[in-house]
């Protein structure tokens, strides 16, 4: 049996949805003066977090490099 190291919940997700959240009446707001940037601020805003998801759901050695300072010692 192998063991699967289990995804460190990142305070930086919630974040991400919770700025998702907050986009919505601007994203209204805007799409009536220049809907192509409103486009884009959409598209910019949701891949930051699936980034972070995507990030998340690696292991191993991939986690390491993706998330180094998840290991780096505590600053003093």
């Amino acid at each position: 049996m192998t063991t699967k190291e289990t995804p460190v919940t990142f305070e930086a997700y919630d974040r991400s949805l919770q700025l998702l959240r907050s986009l919505v009446p601007v994203l209204k707001a805007l799409a009536t003066q220049d809907p192509e940037l409103t486009k884009q601020l959409r598209r910019a805003a949701q891949s930051v977090g699936q980034n972070l998801s995507e990030g998340n759901q690696r292991a191993g050695k991939d986690r390491r490099n993706r998330w180094p300072s998840l290991w780096a010692p505590p600053p003093r």
